[in-house]
């Protein structure tokens, strides 16, 4: 027994103690209470004073920092709290009535060393809410007793702690989902954590831990979704069993050291984000490419990284490095690898994964195509030194290598890079445009409404659309009626200014003008434009069924990924999304320095410097972002190397001050003879330039700042050499940054039942760079068909740009009234939609191969009329023609009144009885079926076929000067089609031998070229007139004939050798349909040039044409031109084979080489006893001695027009063959010297006309 007197306290002290507890009245209290919370931290108390405890709603009780020894047992007298915080403080004893506490979730002991030797009461295992636990910095060694028995608790922060191990049996904590061990000393990763079935989140930042010997092993649960291990720089390699974790979301390995990531890396596939910054990381393994849901990557500091996985092109969902944050993919500090940072600064992730994907694609195809080129080498030059498949593995990989990538390396990268930069940017747009419902256009979905009930009903309405309604707010049971429209085909007024953009559908919800006593939560997602940090989202209402709209308050928000907009309203209308500008609004004090920003995304600031202005000023502005696709748009690429975005000022527009402000805005490099100009913008919108009125521009990088002493209504910088308008430039700029360049695809397929003659057209205008994408993934996803002859050329479209599809045909709209004497559709074009709008046509009782001209005009199709002949105004002019016929892809009957019965007829000539020798009949090539038996009347010796589409002749004007050409038995003209606004070229034939078997020519031909339109490089067949006369019509060739052109210029080698492919391409499409299509008549006057230069082959046995050199007036028995005909058919009088066209190809290459006509040398030597015949089957040919030897590429030709012509047919090459031949002459030239070619041929043209 320990006597030793104990010294009393002081009375001093006490007298303290009792002054400190008086001061503490629960007055006093409740006046320091912020709601129901009291702080008392740090106040030096020994004890919580009584008073607290008569506090009854106290929720949170913060004591933190006082040398308090226990918690005692009057915290059962606060039966409302919810939160404790003793941070700090020396606990030692926590009493057992803290369980009276019951709704108590959180308490924190941080800092407090004397917690270790604390066993919790097991009456704490009754708190049913307590899910928070805080054992910070307490200097841990073990945890506290009874701990791991708390089976509510879900978040336990054992943070900078001394801890090396868990207990073995955590069990206990079941409903644990949130496990912080940062800044422990933990070596190995505890297995007892593995127990913990619902954790979710393990962070384990600044450890121990090690893998050198790649023998640690994640013993976490398969169901956790987060792991954090940054910072334990020993770990060198990842632990085992990330394969394991079928739901981890997020993985942070920064800064440990990892050199390399094993291939299983690629199973997780639920990763969104992955940290690897800081490591020693070479590269990653291919299996990356299987983690379609990362959204970051970040990889900065890996200074050793050289180069990404080309499968890295497929994760759509990565994103753009946001400044300021690692989210994104994050390359900054990696100075070895290849792929520029100011490329992908610039251009983002979309140029990261464009030149991934090429990378991919190269090796793939390469690989292919290298392995199959060097089998035969393999098999015939090694196979002596072969001793085991290892051996032979080795030298095929040498052999790879070394030649065969060396060979396919320029072909196949030419053919990735045509596609891989259009595949790219497709699925960036998809990703922007978010979900698209066009199966829910138009379509009413009914809702019920129910009033008896206590809770908010939640409607999930189409197009991802959400409607709540609070309890009470309808007196009674109802109906909500949804209909989302297509806004390209929208028929109302829906009017945006010139800085919007409509970025959802148009939502209507019915019955219109339904009111409700509470306001009701509309939830609309949107898009995202480009730059959409620069955007505030508006919704717009209308109530008079989109005459008038007006903005509501909007309140912008996000939810897993998705982005959407919420609005709070009591009464149905319609609805839609629109982005705006977003004001950047900030109050600068007076005397005060201030930087005003933009978004990182743009990256603008105003430096305004201290006592700048006078007295406060509210200064807001917006920013009008310009990429390289506005520059497009505008037409200015060339023109300019560079332009910034657009700032323009609002509130503190033309503020003068007293010291200049520094403005900073972002500017790429360009060239080096390239100047920067400053322009300013006046309150008129007017620009200029000011760079010899502003102070110190500087170009640092890729930022130019400037000193200006007045705030003008904007400010733009652009790179530009000198004499450029450049006020010119950003007004057309500012005029296009809401335009996209596009082209218009009609897709096509049928409805059933097809026998109604319904089909489904689809005009969609496609981004120019996606449009082959477009089209691959309609027809093999979507299973429609592209109609022929679009997509149309490229033109730029505006934001809320009305244009119209006018058809002329036999094919149009459906349930559509005519219009001014016209069918059509008007199509409304929005930046951030679809760009996308179907319609129903209907196939009228022509057949399914009618024909429709489709012209798109700018505006309403009510601004249009047919014009009458007296009319004297200009005929509009079409944006683009495309053309619409019935699908090819679907065999469909359909029939004309009174038709019933009527089968399908083969093609026969139904009087003469002329059958070719050899030969299928003309049906079996091209099918066919039966006009009526008046149409047929007019022409007795054929069968007219319905599948030819239909053009009234007394739509076409002919000039005074039509005729283009005269043949023995018929004629070709120029004519103008008056509804279609377009040349064509009509070819009839002479009326004196109407009747005769020359008319089976005619309508062969008409089958041919409806087979051969399908090719670029064959003349396109519009349509056949029936009366007065019987007629072809295509488009008119404004360069004529390939002869034409060489007898009057002289034609750039670049371009004769694109010319003689194409031909040979053309001739490749004829001979590949089934059964063939056999010219019989190949040479320069039957190839057509376009506008451009490009080939269409012509003339499918229109006339008899004689010899041109008039000296020999014979015609080979095929009807051929003798100069050109095979000797076969001198001899044997054979019917014509895919040969003829060959040999005929290799005396056309002779015309391109020299310039002239064959056998003009010789034909003072040929008479009625010696005919070109006999010189031909005696193995005479055009004269080679007037070939050049000079020129690149020649030799090759030569080689190709001899194995064309020779003697025997079977020695003849296929033209699959020629086109091959002529891809390497071709590619001697580049795209450049092409251009300069047709530079150079228009200029001799021109010169020529004078």
């Amino acid at each position: 027994m320990d006597r030793t007197r104990r010294p009393k306290p002081p009375r001093t002290q006490t007298h303290r103690t009792t002054q400190e507890h008086t001061g503490w009245t629960e007055a006093y209290l409740r006046v320091q209470m912020n709601e129901k919370e009291l702080d008392l931290s740090g106040k030096s108390l020994n004890e919580i004073p009584p008073a607290v405890f008569r506090i009854k709603e106290l929720e949170i009780l913060d004591v933190s920092d006082n040398p308090l020894g226990s918690i005692p047992a009057d915290i059962a007298s606060l039966p409302n709290l919810k939160e404790m915080r003793v941070a700090g403080c020396p606990i030692t004893e926590i009493s057992g009535t803290i369980s009276q506490c019951k709704y108590l979730s959180r308490m924190d002991f941080s800092r407090n060393p004397s917690i270790a030797a604390v066993t919790l009461p097991t009456t704490m295992e009754q708190l049913r809410y307590l899910e928070h636990v805080v054992l910070c910095k307490c200097n841990l060694k073990s945890l506290p007793g009874n701990l791991t028995v708390l089976d509510k608790v879900k978040t336990l922060d054992l943070s900078t702690n001394g801890l090396t191990t868990l207990p073995d049996d955590m069990s206990g904590m079941r409903q644990l989902k949130i496990l912080v061990l940062n800044n422990n000393a933990f070596e190995r990763i505890p297995g007892s954590i593995k127990s913990l079935g619902c954790l979710e989140i393990l962070e384990m930042k600044n450890n121990k831990l090690k893998n050198r010997q790649r023998d640690l092993q994640l013993n976490v649960p398969r169901k956790l979704k987060i792991l954090d291990m940054e910072d334990n720089s020993s770990l060198c390699f990842l632990p085992g069993g990330l394969e394991k974790l079928e739901h981890i979301e997020k993985l942070n390995l920064s800064y440990c050291g990892i050199e390399t990531l094993p291939d299983s890396f690629g199973q997780s596939s639920a990763l969104t984000e992955i940290h690897l910054a800081g490591n020693k990381l070479r590269t990653l393994p291919d299996s990356f490419g299987q983690l379609l849901n990362l959204e970051t990557l970040d990889l900065e500091g890996n200074r050793r990284l050289f180069g990404l996985p080309p499968t890295l092109h497929r994760l759509r969902k990565l994103k753009d490095k946001k400044i300021g944050t690692k989210a994104g993919l994050v390359l900054n500090d990696t100075p070895r690898l290849e792929l520029p940072n100011h490329k992908i600064v610039r251009e983002g992730v979309a140029s990261v994964r464009t030149e991934l994907l090429a990378e991919d694609c190269f090796n793939k195809v390469t690989t292919t195509i290298a392995t199959e080129i060097i089998d035969d080498a393999i098999n015939d030059v090694l196979s002596d030194d072969i001793i085991g498949s290892l051996w032979v593995m080795w030298e095929r990989e040498i052999i790879l290598d070394a030649k065969a990538r060396l060979v396919m390396e320029e072909l196949v990268e030419e053919v990735v890079q045509a596609t891989t930069k259009a595949i790219v940017l497709e699925q960036e747009a998809e990703w922007r445009l978010g979900q698209t419902f066009p199966d829910e256009y138009d379509k009413a979905f009914s809702y019920e409404v129910s009033t008896d009930t206590s809770i908010v009903q939640s409607l999930d309405l189409p197009a991802g659309c959400n409607l709540s309604i609070p309890p009470g707010a309808t007196e009674e049971d109802t109906s909500v009626i949804t209909v989302v429209l297509n806004p390209h085909g929208y028929d109302g007024t829906l009017e945006l200014d010139d800085t919007q953009l409509l970025v959802s559908d148009i939502i209507e919800m019915r019955p219109s003008g339904m009111t409700f006593s509470k306001p009701v939560k509309l939830k609309i997602p949107h898009s995202l434009p480009k730059f959409d940090c620069e955007r505030e989202y508006i919704v717009l209402t209308s109530e008079d069924d989109g005459g008038t709209w007006t903005a509501l308050e909007t309140r912008s928000e996000q939810e897993q990924g998705q982005r959407f907009v919420t609005v709070e309203v009591t009464h149905f209308s319609s609805f839609a999304v629109v982005a705006s500008p977003l004001e950047h609004f900030h109050r600068v004090r007076a005397g005060e320095a201030s930087t005003l920003t933009s978004s990182d995304l743009t990256g603008i600031e105003i430096n305004l410097p201290e006592d700048c202005i006078l007295e406060e000023e509210e200064i807001s502005f917006t920013v009008t972002p310009v990429d390289r696709d506005t520059l497009s748009c505008a037409g200015i690429v060339d023109s300019v190397d560079n332009m910034s975005h657009i700032v323009n000022f609002f509130k503190g527009s033309n503020l003068l001050l007293n010291r200049p402000a520094t403005v900073v805005l972002p500017l790429s490099p360009g060239e080096e003879d390239s100047r920067v100009r400053v322009l300013s913008c006046n309150e008129n919108g007017e620009w200029e330039d000011v760079t010899s009125k502003v102070g110190d521009v500087v170009l640092q990088g890729s930022k130019v700042a400037f000193q200006t002493d007045r705030l003008s209504s904007g400010f733009v910088v652009l790179r530009c050499r000198d004499g450029t308008d450049v006020s010119g430039i950003v007004n057309l700029v500012t005029r296009n940054v809401r335009a996209r360049r596009v082209r218009t695809v009609i897709f096509k397929k049928w409805k059933e039942p097809r026998e109604d003659g319904v089909m489904t057209a689809r005009m969609e205008c496609v981004l120019e760079e996606s449009v082959d994408d477009r089209i691959c993934r309609t027809i093999t996803e979507d299973k429609y068909e592209l109609q022929v002859g679009t997509p149309t050329p490229p033109v730029a479209m505006m934001e809320n740009e009305t244009v119209c599809a006018i058809f002329h045909g036999n094919i149009r709209p459906a349930d559509v009234e005519m219009v001014n004497g016209m069918y059509g559709v008007n199509f409304r074009f929005y930046c951030e939609r679809t760009r996308r709008l179907e319609f129903d046509v209907k196939v009228l009782d022509l057949g399914e191969d009618s024909f429709s001209m489709v012209e798109l005009y700018p505006g309403r199709r009510e601004n249009y009329h047919t014009m009458s002949a007296w009319e004297m105004a200009e005929p509009a002019t079409p944006l683009a023609i495309a053309e619409i016929t019935a699908p090819r892809n679907q065999e469909v009957s359909v029939q004309r009144s009174g038709e019933s019965g009527r089968g399908n007829t083969c093609w026969e000539s139904g009087e003469s009885g002329r059958q070719y020798s050899g030969q299928q009949s003309e049906a079996s090539a091209v099918g066919g079926y039966e006009f009526d038996d008046q149409l047929n009347s007019n022409y007795p010796s054929v069968t007219v076929d319905s599948r030819l589409p239909i053009i009234d002749y007394e739509q076409l004007d002919f000039p005074g000067t039509s005729l283009i050409g005269q043949g023995g038995f018929g004629s070709v003209k120029k004519a103008f089609h008056r509804s279609w606004r377009q040349e064509v070229a009509v070819k009839s034939l002479t009326l004196e031998i109407y009747g005769t078997s020359e008319q089976d020519l005619l309508y062969s031909e008409a089958r041919k070229l409806n087979v051969g339109s399908r090719s670029d490089y064959v003349i396109r067949l519009l349509g056949i007139c029936l009366q007065p006369q019987f007629a072809i019509v295509m488009p008119f060739m404004e360069n004529g004939s390939l002869t034409e052109l060489l007898q009057n210029i002289d034609v750039p080698w670049a371009l004769r050798w694109r010319m003689a492919r194409e031909t040979a391409m053309g001739m490749t499409f004829l001979h590949s349909q089934d059964p063939q299509i056999i010219h019989c008549d190949l040479k320069a006057e039957n190839v057509l040039l376009d506008r451009d230069f490009h080939v269409k082959i012509s003339d499918f046995g229109l006339s008899k044409w004689k010899m041109q050199s008039r000296i020999v007036t014979e015609t080979s028995p095929m009807g051929g031109t003798p100069t050109h005909v095979p000797p076969e058919f001198f001899d044997t009088d054979a019917g014509p084979t895919d040969k003829t066209d060959v040999y005929s190809f290799g005396v056309l290459l002779w015309e391109i080489v020299t310039r002239r006509r064959p056998y003009r040398d010789i034909q003072g030597r040929l008479n009625i006893s010696t005919p070109l015949s006999c010189y031909v089957t005696g193995g005479g040919r055009p004269d080679m001695s007037l070939v050049p030897t000079d020129v690149p590429g020649v030799d090759t030709v030569n080689q190709l027009m001899q194995a064309c012509w020779s003697q025997s047919p079977d020695d003849r090459p296929s033209f699959q063959e020629c086109v091959d031949k002529l891809r390497d002459v071709n590619d001697l030239s580049s795209d450049e010297d092409v251009l300069e070619a047709i530079i150079s041929v228009r200029r001799a043209k021109k010169a020529a006309r004078r």
